[in-house]
C-alpha cells in the first residue's frame, strides 16, 4: 500500500534531513510551534504512535 497510511514511516525512520530542516528554521528566525501528523499504523496500541511521535520531536527540536 505505498500510497496508502502504511506508506508513512515513523518521523526518524524516514529520509528527512531533520537537522537541515532546524537549522533552517532557526535562520529565518521561526521560534513557534512545531507540530508532526500522525498516523496511527500500529495494528495495536495505537496511542504508543502519540508516545513515539512526542519522543522523536524532542530529538529533532534538540529537547534531547
Amino acid at each position: 500500500d505505498p500510497g496508502g497510511f502504511r506508506g508513512f514511516v515513523e518521523l526518524l525512520a524516514g529520509d528527512v534531513n531533520f537537522p537541515e530542516v532546524v537549522k533552517a528554521l532557526k535562520e529565518v528566525g521561526f521560534d513557534d510551534y512545531c507540530v508532526a501528523e500522525i498516523m496511527p499504523t500500529y495494528t495495536y496500541f495505537n496511542d504508543a504512535v502519540v508516545f513515539n511521535t512526542s519522543c522523536s520531536m524532542d530529538y529533532i527540536l534538540g529537547r534531547k
